[in-house]
C-alpha cells in the first residue's frame, strides 16, 4: 500500500526552469516522506491531506493546496521561486560573464526554445535598481519582438524590435535587449519554422 500511495515531486526552479538539486535544507510539512539526492526527488510515502508546503533557505516559501490522490505513482513538477541571493547569482552568470557560450545548442520545438529565452529575460528583475530615468519606480509592462535568421540549418537572433510601449523607454532595458543577441547562443531547431519569430512581454 505504501509503494501504491507515494508520490514523486520534481521541483522547479521558476526562474531558470531547471530542476533544483536537492538537500536535507527542504523541509515539507509530511511526516513520512525521503530526499532523493541523486535524482533530486522529493518521495512522500504517504501524502494525506491536501496541503502542501515546501521551505528551503534559497527559495521563497510554498504552499499550496493539491490532490494528490491524483498523483499516486505520479512525478508531480512543482516550481519555486529563488530568493533575491540566488536571482543575483543567476543574473551575473548570464548577463556579467566573461565568456560567451559558442557551441550550437539544439531545441526539440518552439516552446523549449521559449523557455531557455525566458531563462534569460527572467533575471532582468534585478535592473530596475540600475535606472536613472524613475521609470522604474512604476510597474511599466515592455514588449518585444525577437526575429531570428537561419543560416545552413542554424539559426541566430537576428535583431529585437520593441513594440511597446512607444512613448517611453527604459535604457537599461534596451541595453541588455542588445546584448541578448551576442550571448544567446545558435541553435538548431527540430521543429522546422519559417520566418521565425517570438514576442515577450517583460514587466520591470
Amino acid at each position: 500500500m505504501i509503494g501504491q500511495n507515494r508520490c514523486v515531486i520534481k521541483l522547479i526552479d521558476s526562474y531558470s526552469f531547471e530542476q533544483i538539486n536537492l538537500d536535507h535544507s527542504f523541509k515539507i510539512n509530511k511526516k513520512h516522506y525521503s530526499i532523493d539526492s541523486i535524482n533530486n526527488f522529493i518521495i512522500i510515502e504517504k501524502p494525506f491531506g491536501r496541503q502542501l508546503t515546501i521551505s528551503s533557505n534559497l527559495y521563497e516559501l510554498f504552499q499550496e493546496k493539491i490532490d494528490f490522490k491524483k498523483h499516486f505513482s505520479d512525478t508531480l513538477k512543482v516550481q519555486l521561486k529563488p530568493n533575491e541571493t540566488l536571482i543575483r547569482k543567476g543574473y551575473n552568470e548570464i548577463w556579467n560573464a566573461d565568456t560567451i557560450l559558442i557551441d550550437t545548442v539544439e531545441f526539440n520545438n518552439l516552446r523549449s526554445l521559449e523557455r531557455k529565452i525566458l531563462s534569460y529575460l527572467n533575471y532582468l528583475s534585478v535592473i530596475d535598481e540600475m535606472c536613472d530615468n524613475g521609470m522604474c519606480n512604476y510597474s511599466n509592462t515592455y514588449r518585444y519582438q525577437i526575429n531570428f535568421v537561419k543560416t545552413d540549418s542554424v539559426y541566430m537572433i537576428e535583431k529585437i524590435v520593441k513594440l511597446q510601449p512607444r512613448d517611453y523607454k527604459c535604457d537599461e532595458l534596451d541595453k541588455h535587449l542588445q546584448l541578448l543577441q551576442s550571448i544567446f547562443p545558435k541553435f538548431n531547431l527540430r521543429e522546422e519554422a519559417e520566418n521565425l519569430s517570438l514576442q515577450f512581454t517583460i514587466m520591470i
